[in-house]
């Protein structure tokens, strides 16, 4: 994939930080705008043209979370790696979670993996996530994640794992616009807008609804 006209809109207020991130990122063909404060990200969120963006959380005025959610796939990159911090950015509708100082090193192909419809997050985070899913399993699945097919819940499963479209279609021996219909679906049942609202919602119910 040719990533040449590909806008990034980097949050980030460490500025040595901020110049490795945009380095590595415009080594791969990528077109960077880097601002510093919350304000600023605001204004470019309101003003400027960017297809994927990285978020810093600690900026100096502000949480970048709080820019969440953005119209474009979004990835946030921060030294914060507990619990609070990354379900309250999953939640609030980021598409990945990247832990500093690994992610930045591995920048260029996260954004590579939002860009084709992943949702690249660091494996400590991972692993947390798989954790409450599990525990959370002996909780009643609810009416609407009940009603389910057994092939959207297998959607599901697939985003969870950071799968595109074209991944899940080639899983599942189905066509990309059969996967966009089941996530349609899903979206409608479980009342959600994102992959990582359906994912929070159902997997803690998934080794319940495959029995």
């Amino acid at each position: 994939m040719s990533t040449t006209a590909k806008s990034v809109l980097v949050v980030e207020d460490d500025a040595p930080v901020s110049e490795a991130i945009c380095a590595r990122l415009r080594e791969h063909g990528y077109d960077v705008q880097a601002v510093a404060t919350f304000a600023m990200a605001r204004a470019a969120k309101n003003a400027s043209r960017f297809d994927v963006a990285v978020l810093d959380v600690q900026l100096p005025d502000g949480n970048g979370l709080d820019l969440l959610p953005l119209p474009v796939p979004s990835l946030v990159l921060t030294v914060f790696d507990d619990e609070a911090t990354w379900y309250r950015a999953l939640v609030r509708g980021a598409n990945g979670y990247l832990v500093k100082p690994e992610g930045i090193a591995t920048i260029a192909n996260a954004i590579g993996d939002l860009l084709a419809g992943g949702s690249p997050i660091s494996p400590r985070i991972a692993r947390w996530l798989l954790d409450d899913f599990r525990a959370a399993a002996r909780m009643p699945p609810t009416a609407d994640v009940e009603s389910l097919t057994a092939r959207e819940q297998a959607v599901v499963e697939y985003f969870a794992t950071g799968a595109t479209y074209a991944e899940i279609a080639r899983a599942m021996g189905i066509t990309i616009n059969t996967v966009r219909t089941h996530v349609r679906s899903i979206y409608e049942k479980l009342h959600v807008a994102s992959k990582t609202e359906a994912v929070l919602k159902v997997m803690p119910h998934a080794y319940r609804l495959s029995r």
